[in-house]
């Protein structure tokens, strides 16, 4: 069976920040080149907002984008079609997509996959094990000290009012 994988660029990001996911494909069988996807990928929508994809190069330049892309509600739908009918130069493990996401929340955001199909150059299913990963949205460390500050200058002011 296939691997389908998250790679992310960083776990923890700040709020306003950018991650940027690739989703990779190992571990396929012998001689059986991945020739089409179609899967969802699922994440938190309150911790992360979807800005993008880009679809890798692993299936050849022959290759038509059925993507829908945003679904909504947390749901980005990624989907790929090769028309090539050689794909023996294909390396053992390939990034399908780069996807791009900002931190909206602080917050942990679960990432997986559903309704994932993959299929050879033929058209004949491929199993496939799907992984998960999480991204962690965490205050931007400078807003903390400017907001701490902030606190202690009011507390300062409250105690030089009531001597």
């Amino acid at each position: 069976a296939a691997t389908l994988s998250f790679i992310p660029s960083d776990s923890v990001i700040g709020i306003g920040e950018t991650v940027g996911l690739d989703v990779v494909v190992s571990d396929a069988e012998p001689e059986r080149y991945l020739g089409t996807f179609d899967f969802n990928v699922n994440y938190d929508s309150s911790i992360l907002d979807f800005n993008s994809y880009t679809l890798g190069n692993g299936l050849g330049n022959g290759s038509f984008d059925w993507s829908v892309g945003d679904l909504g509600s947390g749901t980005v739908n990624l989907s790929e079609l090769s028309l090539l009918e050689d794909l023996s130069s294909q390396p053992d493990s390939f990034t399908l997509a780069t996807l791009s996401f900002t931190g909206a929340a602080v917050g942990n955001s679960p990432l997986s996959f559903s309704e994932a199909t993959l299929g050879d150059c033929l058209g004949d299913p491929i199993s496939a094990n799907l992984g998960t990963e999480n991204i962690n949205v965490v205050p931007i460390p400078g807003a903390v000290w400017l907001f701490a500050s902030g606190l202690f200058g009011i507390a300062g002011i409250r105690r030089k009012i009531k001597k």
